[in-house]
């Protein structure tokens, strides 16, 4: 069977959908959610083919289908895809653009929320069932203006990055399909490793840099990275590692972006171009398509952070700082997807990672550009892959803490390796840690283990803690006191006292030495065990303490 493939589809002649392993999963799982009437979300990382799982889910969906996206790319991108495998129109309700009947609209956010569209889609039946791309950005008032002109429609959730700064939830899913991260993606070979380097550029200074809603103010960013000194100091260091494949660099401010194109032409012309949100569509396609052929860099400006298929960028390059691990995720994903053609869908996982070891994108590096970070917490590649994928455990925790010190001290890594390395060393340290505190417990029990034995005495004068429950202990400690009992309360200075038992001559002992602070049979049993030559008649508690902390020294 011959496959043709379309970014992360695969379909055979018949227009049939050849879906993953992991995706085949999770589309079924999320159609036993929907049939049960729950509206289930999807996370997956960037490149892992979100959409052919909706797609699936789409064509064995029987209701009507209404799907959304923020922007227009996504917006083209699901048009397509879906006329690809479900061999059917596809409506598109834009700015430009108006739907009809159709089973399936795929429709602009912000087109379709205006009541004048929502009014003319009255007119036509009601959808079933409302599929959300990025759904991320759906607690924004302006999806659930959606929501509310559908209250009966199930919803179907699409994201790789489910967490948000402002800690919102996401209110409009009530459950999950099993998650699929970038480091299970890249172990089974559907993405490529990732490499990161730190670049120190000392003046990204962002200490003095405020925040505003949870991440950097913009406009203070800003300043930071379109010094001259930031601007000359990234170029180069894009400049220099160009031999690992075309670059997308993500930017502050359109100004900015212009300006680091230019410093990097300056140094090699014809090298870098410029996009963002007011670059012509016309043009912006163009920029995209002769990436990695006609040029190497391309600058953007929040365009290529979420939905944008750039398979031949080999190198990411932050050139805004952020907070939120969320976005360092988004950009991260960019240059994960292998090339084109280089992973058979048919293969093994050893197969498609031999496969991508062997081809011109072997990974990709992510290049991080900061200086002093001062009092803040900065996002940084590791946290883009360990956001969702690590365990909460301390052996995962402090293997990050670790390997985010290793690239703050310039070290070059494969991170998934780097990471798992980590990991292992921590289990190995926190083992040996758990067998050191074994030893000196086994150490300690069996020296007290022995002073308990001694208090078991059948003389019972007091020299010890506890008693053995044996038939032999009870019936001497209900007995009349020993002599020996008697002896020790006349050295005590109680010898007129009429006690019944030896359980009460025992009791009397102990509360005439505490009385008199004397050492308590326990100290004066280990003593006598470890240094027989400090025990003498009126030895004190505190006496007694001193050389027990003496004694103790030697166990650690």
């Amino acid at each position: 069977m011959q496959l043709g493939l379309f970014g992360e589809v695969a379909v055979d002649k018949t227009r049939r959908l050849i879906l993953r392993d992991y995706q085949r999963r999770i589309a079924g799982q999320a159609l036993q959610f929907l049939a049960a009437g729950k509206s289930p979300l999807t996370v997956a990382a960037t490149g892992t083919g979100k959409t052919s799982i909706a797609a699936a889910v789409v064509r064995d969906f029987p209701g009507r289908v209404l799907w959304i996206a923020h922007r227009i790319e996504l917006v083209r991108q699901a048009i397509e895809r879906l006329e690809h495998v479900l061999g059917e129109r596809v409506n598109a309700e834009t700015a430009s653009s108006y739907s009809d009947r159709g089973r399936v609209v795929v429709a602009s956010k912000d087109t379709v929320r205006h009541p004048s569209r929502l009014q003319r889609l009255s007119n036509y039946d009601g959808f079933e069932l409302i599929v959300v791309d990025e759904c991320h950005h759906s607690p924004a008032r302006t999806y659930q203006t959606i929501f509310d002109a559908y209250p009966n429609a199930l919803r179907y959730g699409l994201t790789a990055t489910p967490g948000r700064l402002d800690k919102r939830g996401l209110g409009s899913f009530d459950c999950s399909t099993e998650p699929f991260g970038i480091v299970e993606a890249s172990r089974e070979g559907w993405l490529v490793p990732i490499r990161a380097k730190r670049e120190k550029v000392k003046s990204v200074d962002l200490s003095g840099v405020r925040v505003s809603a949870g991440d950097f103010n913009q406009a203070e960013l800003d300043a930071v990275y379109r010094s001259e000194e930031s601007l000359h100091a990234i170029g180069r260091a894009i400049l220099d590692r160009l031999g690992h494949g075309p670059c997308l660099h993500f930017a502050t401010t359109v100004g900015t972006a212009e300006r680091q194109a230019e410093v990097i032409n300056r140094y090699r012309p014809g090298t870098a171009r410029v996009v963002h949100g007011n670059t012509p569509e016309l043009e912006r396609r163009t920029c995209f398509s002769e990436l990695g052929t006609r040029y190497q860099v391309l600058v953007n400006v929040g365009v290529a952070t979420e939905g944008t298929d750039l398979p031949s960028v080999a190198v990411i390059s932050m050139g805004r700082a952020t907070k939120s691990q969320s976005l360092f995720q988004q950009m991260l994903g960019r240059g994960l997807r292998p090339l084109p053609g280089v992973v058979d869908i048919s293969g093994t996982a050893q197969e498609r990672l031999a496969a991508i070891a062997a081809s011109q994108k072997p990974h990709c590096l992510v290049l991080d550009f900061v200086g002093s970070t001062g009092r803040h917490s900065v996002a940084t590649a590791v946290d883009g892959l360990s956001a969702t994928e690590t365990d909460s455990d301390r052996s995962s925790s402090a293997a990050v803490d670790r390997v985010k010190q290793r690239l703050e001290a310039g070290e070059e890594l494969e991170l998934a390796g780097a990471l798992a390395a980590e990991i292992e060393a921590e289990q190995d340290r926190q083992e040996k840690r758990r067998k050191r505190k074994e030893r000196e417990l086994a150490r300690r029990l069996e020296i007290t283990g022995q002073v308990v034995l001694e208090s078991r005495d059948v003389r019972l004068i007091g020299l010890g803690g506890d008693i053995a429950d044996t038939d032999q202990a009870r019936s001497v400690l209900d007995g009349p006191p020993t002599p020996e009992q008697v002896q020790e309360l006349g050295r005590l200075g109680s010898t007129f006292e009429r006690l019944e038992t030896a359980r009460d001559a025992r009791r009397r002992i102990l509360e005439l030495r505490k009385q008199l602070d004397l050492a308590s049979p326990k100290q004066v049993a280990l003593i006598t065990r470890h240094m027989p030559d400090k025990v003498r008649p009126g030895l004190t508690r505190k006496q007694a303490g001193f050389w027990i902390s003496q004694i103790t020294k030697r166990w650690r």
